[in-house]
């Protein structure tokens, strides 16, 4: 079993990161049952990496099957940043950590994408104020649907395809609210396909691993 070591023992560390909890060891789960999609010696961007903790799950994954990855992430909080290097680096992971939103100085080309996005229905005023603040607030505040920022995701895949392998997959981790059949649509608008593979209850969330790839012509 695969499971990056992480100290609990100092609660302060998680008041300006978000701590590891049943989302991030859902989203474990999906990259699991996912992993025989992944191509051969892939670049593997996280967004929003906060604890760092998925990323060397992942790295750790493919460590465990003999194979080779090449990991970077983003995250807003310079917090996270650091604290996913330390992480990473206490598991013996090497990456790349990056403080951007999504991967806009990123040139690519990305085969795997992962996000946890915050997923929270929050008035869209404690969304905008958490990204001006680039507060641990941004982990979790979503907006309107919860899904305001995974749109602006989605938006920013569609607008920047140079920055991805014609192939790639993008392992996303959303919540019934995020309303997954709307988000079904849009991505159907703009050439890509959503699949829902993995659902679960989660501390009185309803979560779903979702997987976004480009539909086959």
């Amino acid at each position: 079993m695969i499971e990056p070591r992480v100290d609990w023992s100092n609660p302060e560390q998680w008041e300006l990161v978000y701590k590891p909890s049943s989302d991030t060891f859902f989203l474990c789960d999906g990259i699991s049952k996912l992993f025989d999609r992944f191509p051969p010696c892939p670049i593997v961007l996280e967004i929003g990496s906060g604890s760092g903790y998925v990323t060397a799950y992942t790295s750790m994954l493919f460590k465990s099957k003999g194979l080779h990855s090449i990991h970077f992430t983003t995250d807003i909080n310079v917090e996270c940043c650091k604290k996913t290097k330390q992480l990473c680096s206490e598991n013996g992971v090497s990456v790349n950590a990056f403080r951007d939103r999504f991967c806009e100085h990123f040139r690519g080309p990305i085969d795997v994408l992962i996000f946890n996005p915050p997923y929270v229905e929050t008035p869209n005023e404690e969304l905008e104020d958490a990204i001006k603040k680039h507060s641990i607030e941004a982990s979790w505040a979503g907006g309107e649907d919860g899904a305001v920022v995974i749109y602006d995701c989605l938006n920013f895949i569609v607008s920047h395809r140079e920055k991805f392998s014609p192939n790639f997959i993008f392992i996303l981790l959303l919540d019934a609210v995020n309303k997954p059949m709307k988000l079904k649509r849009f991505c159907k608008a703009h050439g890509l396909e959503l699949k829902v593979i993995m659902k679960k209850n989660c501390q009185g969330e309803s979560l779903l691993i979702s997987t976004i790839t480009p539909m086959e012509l």
